[in-house]
């Protein structure tokens, strides 16, 4: 699932978007707390069956047009932080070649891509976690900018387990362009204006970066 890009370019350099599902829970909201509980399940985002590795679970995402299930099932591990993780998703129900038949409206793909990026709370921190999360959940849900990555929806697994489903944007890091020499001084300056913008639009939200840096991705 991968966005097209053109031979010998960076992957996606023109735009960096902050992505607010990182593998670190990075956000925290100024906000009230009484306004920072996420938002509530959809009944159909639970469930509980066990698994040894996420690998191959499929997640529930929401309805398309025609009110059927939207599913996602994780494919590969995008990365690791201290209290989740972040996995690749695919959706389960498009067997169509978007491309060829643009007229196929009911699936809802800009609402529900064909992949998605999903963040798991790490199983050991459910109990002393959780509030953390959810209020990420919250904050990730409530910003609405070119350059953070859209929030897709979230649930349950296991009966205690959080995930939260956005955006997926395929590129690389910051830190790896500047490692690799690739970033002109116009190049660099167009980025610090992307990485502001996104700031200031969580900022507004009274929601402020707390591990801001040039691998986050």
């Amino acid at each position: 699932m991968k966005r097209p890009q053109v031979p010998g370019q960076p992957a996606q350099p023109e735009q960096v978007r902050h992505s607010a599902g990182s593998a670190d829970t990075v956000l925290m909201s100024s906000v009230p707390a009484a306004t920072q509980s996420a938002p509530a399940m959809a009944p159909d985002a639970l469930s509980t069956q066990p698994r040894n590795s996420l690998i191959d679970l499929v997640l529930p995402a929401g309805l398309n047009a025609l009110g059927r299930p939207v599913n996602y099932k994780i494919v590969r591990e995008l990365g690791k932080g201290g209290q989740a993780s972040v996995f690749l998703a695919e959706r389960t129900d498009l067997e169509y070649d978007l491309s060829s038949t643009p007229s196929i409206t009911h699936l809802n793909v800009n609402k529900y891509p064909a992949a998605v990026a999903v963040k798991v709370l790490e199983e050991r921190y459910v109990a002393t976690a959780i509030t953390l999360f959810e209020r990420e959940i919250s904050a990730i849900a409530s910003l609405h900018n070119p350059n953070i990555v859209r929030y897709i929806s979230h649930g349950l697994f296991d009966k205690s387990r959080r995930y939260v489903m956005t955006e997926y944007v395929n590129g690389r890091s910051l830190g790896a362009l500047v490692n690799e020499g690739q970033l002109a001084s116009s190049h660099t300056k167009g980025i610090l204006e992307q990485i502001c913008t996104a700031m200031a639009a969580a900022h507004e939200k009274g929601i402020y970066h707390r591990d801001l840096n040039r691998v986050a991705r």
